[in-house]
């Protein structure tokens, strides 16, 4: 079956429609830019494998998106992000599917409002763990939604896309979107 909305995915709407992952649009540079919102997840709703499968059709669907059809950058809302939302076994899939079988290329990884614990204690860890071409990619960004959505602009995403939950112009509607 192929991966859209009526074949592969027709038994993941409930994945698809949590919100937990939405297409923006591009960068300033042409590169799709996809958002995940860790703090939407509700592992009661729905399988780690129905995630995993709407995951793959979010990323895929924003490296379309871009100019050249790989480049794609991420913007991670981090500010209700717990260990209730978090599932090993889901963060172990992305990293190896995004890794070994999606036809994309990571241009960038941005954390928005990460919690102190995150932002203080385990991304300098991680940051330090990293390849140096993962690190670079890898932006951390706290403070008022002003100043994360300057960072965000500075590195090429417009305002005009970045979702108003981190303190963008963007109303994020995924009822729409999915239609």
């Amino acid at each position: 079956l192929p991966l859209t909305l009526e074949g592969a995915l027709q038994r993941d709407t409930v994945a698809l429609a949590r919100g937990v992952l939405h297409v923006l649009g591009k960068d300033v540079s042409g590169r799709g830019v996809v958002y995940y919102d860790p703090g939407r997840h509700d592992w009661n709703l729905y399988s780690v494998d129905s995630m995993l499968r709407a995951h793959w059709y979010f990323v895929e669907t924003c490296s379309e998106q871009s100019d050249d059809g790989v480049d794609v950058v991420g913007i991670v809302n981090q500010r209700n992000e717990s260990m209730a939302n978090f599932s090993r076994k889901y963060c172990m899939h992305v990293l190896d599917i995004e890794r070994r079988y999606l036809p994309v290329r990571i241009s960038g990884i941005h954390g928005c409002h990460p919690n102190f614990f995150f932002g203080e204690c385990i991304a300098p860890v991680l940051k330090f763990l990293m390849k140096k071409e993962w690190r670079l990619l890898f932006q951390i960004h706290r403070g008022l939604g002003r100043e994360v959505v300057d960072k965000l602009t500075s590195f090429g995403i417009p305002r005009d896309i970045i979702p108003s939950s981190i303190g963008g112009d963007r109303n994020l509607d995924i009822a729409s979107w999915l239609e």
